[in-house]
């Protein structure tokens, strides 16, 4: 076994483990892991509700529907679907009596997310 900073050779007895060390190292790697599988989720998620809408916009070209208004949503990622249910979470200016409710979609709209 050679040192990494000054290549001289190591008794690998004389090695003591670090268990603080290694219960750090651990937790920082289950805090990565977590954050990864999080993301890959969100990314997930956006990408099929970016499917849906794609089909939408599909279908409504096919149907002659005008597409004036794709110019105007390009780029922005919302949260959720129109017609989609979600539950209420809430933050502390919303009213109890909505927190924990499921609601549904209306329009996009991106303020209060």
């Amino acid at each position: 076994l050679r040192c990494t900073l000054c290549s001289a050779d190591i008794d690998s007895g004389s090695l003591i483990p670090n268990k603080a060390l290694r219960a750090a190292a651990l937790a920082v790697k289950q805090e990565d892991n977590r954050r990864l599988f999080h993301n890959a989720a969100l990314r997930k998620r956006r990408k099929e509700m970016g499917d849906q809408i794609d089909l939408s916009k599909r279908s409504s070209r096919e149907n002659g529907e005008d597409g004036a208004e794709d110019g105007l949503h390009r780029g922005v990622q919302y949260p959720f679907s129109v017609n989609e249910k979600v539950l209420i979470k809430g933050n502390r200016r919303t009213p109890e009596k909505f927190v924990g409710k499921e609601a549904i979609i209306t329009s996009q709209c991106l303020n209060g997310w």
